[in-house]
């Protein structure tokens, strides 16, 4: 029965001008590579600015943090296609604990390492 709607879905695929190309291009996609680690650009004492390279195959990012290198990260920053994001609205003198997510249609990548940072003082 799968076997039936991939056919299905192929066919209509090309019958609505997307070439056969793009299609088996989109049905052999797979979930992106891990991130390399985030780096750290200008930290005041209520924002970091925090950067990191395009992975390919990426068509938007997670951005998470927390209070713990062990958390569960389960607050997300940002979602979209930047390749980097400020964190504002922080308290001074805290540390913060971040890693982001590389996404396409087929799901996202793993983590990358977990990045500390200490809003000044």
């Amino acid at each position: 029965m799968k076997k039936t709607w991939v056919g299905f879905f192929v066919a209509l695929f090309c019958l609505l001008a997307v070439s056969c190309s793009q299609l088996q291009l989109l049905l052999t996609l797979t979930p992106p590579s891990t991130p390399a680690p985030i780096a750290v650009g200008t930290v005041t004492t209520t924002s970091i600015e925090l950067s990191w390279p395009s992975v390919a195959g990426a068509t938007s990012y997670q951005l998470y943090r927390d209070s713990s290198a062990t958390g569960s990260f389960t607050t997300q920053i940002y979602d979209g296609r930047d390749t980097g994001f400020t964190d504002s609205g922080l308290t001074p003198n805290a540390t913060f604990f971040y890693e982001v997510k590389a996404t396409n249609a087929s799901g996202s990548s793993s983590p990358s390492p977990v990045v500390s940072v200490t809003s000044a003082t």
